[in-house]
């Protein structure tokens, strides 16, 4: 997907109001590239292997901004996946996070770079479980 704009009107973390995500992923070789998302849920719930999210905004998130794991939609694996060149603000939980659940497998991520990850109410980055992470300057 490229160059797509989601604007919601969640109000809170909670799905009463119909609130939900606003890109839940998994696959090979997925792009989601230029996504503005703002006032969802979440942002981007991703796994797969060889998956990108790029040049994306990303503001007034409630829960996570971009979450890549190997959980996403039922998927077991999360390989090669790449966050970069992502603006993220204003996320009520992390802002990235490298999740590794339930230790089904290790989450791998070749490229995690973000100009800037900043989280107003949440930490503004985090790797969780056993997932493997190596950021870059």
């Amino acid at each position: 997907m490229r160059n797509f704009h989601i604007d919601a009107n969640a109000v809170s973390r909670s799905t009463i109001g119909g609130d939900g995500g606003a890109m839940d992923t998994t696959g090979t070789d997925w792009l989601a590239d230029g996504i503005w998302t703002q006032d969802t849920m979440s942002g981007f719930w991703a796994s797969g292997t060889g998956g990108k999210v790029q040049n994306s905004r990303l503001t007034s998130i409630w829960a996570d901004g971009i979450n890549v794991n190997n959980v996403s939609l039922g998927a077991d694996t999360g390989n090669n996946l790449t966050v970069t060149n992502n603006f993220v603000r204003g996320t009520g939980d992390d802002a990235i996070a490298i999740n590794s659940v339930n230790y089904v497998a290790d989450v791998v991520v070749l490229d995690l770079v973000a100009r800037p990850a900043t989280s107003v109410w949440g930490p503004g980055a985090s790797v969780s479980t056993a997932a493997t992470c190596c950021p870059r300057p």
